[in-house]
């Protein structure tokens, strides 16, 4: 399957996720800025994992796949919520 933004086999990450909300988590209550490479992923990890936490709440995000530039994945900054941080605590939040 070819298309805009297809970089190739897209699987969820478990280890990067724990590991993106954990980082994301040392930033609370701030956003962390900066791009998506100095998350040490290759794109297809990063965009995809980074949109299914998103789907879920966990964290917010800006980041997004610009279709009016050949796909290409634009990333600015993402801030864990209070879901992500009750996920993190696995205490069952309030």
């Amino acid at each position: 399957m070819a298309g805009i933004g297809f970089t190739g086999a897209q699987t969820l990450n478990r280890d990067f996720q724990l590991k993106l909300l954990k980082q994301l988590a040392n930033y609370y209550p701030h956003a962390h800025v900066g791009r998506w490479q100095e998350l040490n992923e290759d794109e297809a990890t990063v965009k995809v994992n980074m949109f299914y936490l998103r789907e879920h709440q966990l964290l917010e995000t800006d980041a997004q796949i610009q279709p009016e530039f050949g796909g290409m994945f634009v990333y600015h900054s993402s801030k864990i919520t209070h879901k992500g941080l009750d996920f993190l605590a696995d205490d069952g939040g309030l």
